[in-house]
């Protein structure tokens, strides 16, 4: 025997889904007819209503985390300093070695 319960879940999961075929439509619609089938869908979903206001699962699985807020001019001059230093002494070194790469060819 088929348990009302858990062919109410499987109706809920089908139309949450959205896309149905014809016959599987028909057959829906024909199950919540009944008002016992009826009042078990409205159940499921007044219960994903309050499910989907209370976000249970990011409290879990994305707790708060406190972050140091760093000024975007600081990581900006940072960055900046980076590069130019860098620049600076890629253009330094001896250019037959940098521009031949002769090491490579050995």
């Amino acid at each position: 025997m088929v348990d009302k319960n858990e062919e109410a879940a499987r109706w809920f999961a089908a139309s949450r889904r959205g896309v149905m075929l014809h016959q599987e439509r028909a057959d829906y619609e024909l199950w919540r007819r009944d008002p016992d089938n009826a009042a078990r869908l409205a159940e499921l979903q007044a219960i994903w209503d309050e499910l989907e206001q209370k976000p249970i699962a990011a409290e879990i699985f994305d707790p708060p985390v406190k972050r140091v807020q760093v000024g975007h001019r600081g990581q900006l001059v940072a960055i900046v300093a980076f590069m130019s230093l860098t620049g600076t002494i890629l253009t330094r070194i001896d250019g037959g070695w940098w521009s031949t790469l002769d090491w490579w060819s050995r």
